[in-house]
């Protein structure tokens, strides 16, 4: 595996080669259970030439359009297919259609990635397009996934762009979910991020994210974003977060405003829990508890907060009102 089933189309050759063009209103379809492992129907389109070559076969095409379900893409390159019965070498190149963000989830590499990385991933990409893509893939596949950090020499690479935009991501069920995210993706060897991201959680501008995972099979999926926001804005995010259930008579007779900091951690590691980590800086907010008729004024500070509530707090503030 992998393996192509059902193509359907055209040869023609000579001594010195063959060339296949497939029919393009045939379905053939493209199946690795190990890796991808649902298998994809695809329409054809192009010339893919075969011939040998110092002993190996070099199977490559100049143009060839390929159309899957929610996707599509125009490759150029082949395979190179080695006499001494090596595993094939791949140099492949593409330019890739827009396309929906949870078509991603056709293409984990399943039997490198944890499966906690792929669940939280399939939770997370929820809405968005994905536009502007270029991929290359080049060396041999007994090499693959390229650039794996066990220890072995796995010379190649694969490295793959696309731009986000207007998406829609889940960091976690019971959090609202992040929307109108815009940004840079990027899949290089066995990993992935994401740069230069910003979008809005809850009607809070989220300024700053990264996210990624380094390698499939050990690294834990990472997110990390901050943010500049109205601490009122911040407060109704807070409201609609875990957070409430063990807090919400606090949380509901808060108000405040001005300005506040926030800095977020989210880590899917494997085998483990879901880690969260955070901090909040106040910079001069103002802040009434409505229970005690207690009015604060110049709060400034900061306190940390992880998936359990908050801890370490260091703030300071003028108060007024009474004990009611």
């Amino acid at each position: 595996t992998p393996g192509l089933h059902g193509l359907t189309g055209t040869l023609a050759g000579d001594a010195d080669g063959l060339v296949f063009r497939p029919d393009p209103q045939a379905r053939p379809v493209f199946d690795w259970p190990k890796g991808f492992g649902v298998p994809h129907p695809l329409r054809l389109e192009g010339d893919i030439a075969a011939w040998r070559e110092d002993g190996d076969w070099r199977v490559e095409t100049p143009a060839l359009r390929i159309e899957g379900d929610g996707y599509a893409a125009d490759v150029r390159g082949g395979l190179a297919f080695h006499g001494n019965g090596a595993r094939p070498r791949i140099d492949l190149a593409a330019v890739v259609d827009p396309a929906q963000v949870p078509v991603a989830k056709k293409f984990w590499v399943r039997h490198e990635m944890p499966a906690a990385a792929m669940d939280w991933l399939n939770m997370a990409l929820v809405a968005g397009t994905v536009r502007d893509g270029r991929a290359i893939v080049s060396g041999e596949l007994g090499d693959w996934p390229f650039g794996s950090a066990d220890g072995h020499d796995r010379r190649g690479v694969f490295d793959a762009r696309a731009r986000i935009e207007d998406a829609t991501i889940r960091f976690q069920d019971d959090w609202p979910a992040l929307e109108r995210m815009s940004g840079r993706v990027r899949f290089l060897n066995d990993g992935f991020s994401v740069e230069d991201a910003h979008g809005e959680l809850a009607g809070v501008p989220v300024r700053t994210i990264e996210a990624g995972m380094r390698h499939y099979a050990h690294s834990p999926v990472e997110v990390r974003a901050t943010t500049q926001a109205d601490a009122g804005a911040l407060l109704t995010l807070m409201r609609q977060s875990p957070f409430h259930a063990e807090h919400a008579e606090t949380l509901d007779n808060l108000e405040v405003a001005g300005p506040a900091r926030v800095a977020l951690t989210l880590a899917v590691p494997h085998g483990a829990p879901v880690r969260l980590d955070g901090s909040v800086a106040l910079d001069g907010v103002s802040a009434r508890e409505r229970r005690f008729s207690l009015d604060f004024s110049d709060v400034r500070g900061s306190a940390r907060f992880d998936q359990n509530g908050f801890t370490g707090e260091r703030l300071a503030a003028r108060t007024e009102g009474h004990a009611g």
